[in-house]
């Protein structure tokens, strides 16, 4: 399991940082780790999974 950075996952998955953090706060995107200073982690395989799913509700 890699974990990646919230900048990483914005970067996936085309949005900003604040979008994502927005995603978490909506339960549309969970992280792996929440560190004590409140920055996230996540599990790079999930971020794929979600990219994916976004990407096919587009079409």
């Amino acid at each position: 399991m890699k974990l990646i950075t919230s900048n990483e996952v914005a970067t996936i998955i085309g949005q900003t940082q604040r979008n994502v953090a927005y995603l978490v706060k909506a339960n549309k995107i969970t992280p792996a780790i929440t560190l004590a200073n409140g920055h996230y982690l996540f599990n790079e395989n999930d971020v794929l999974l979600f990219n994916s799913k976004k990407l096919n509700y587009a079409k």
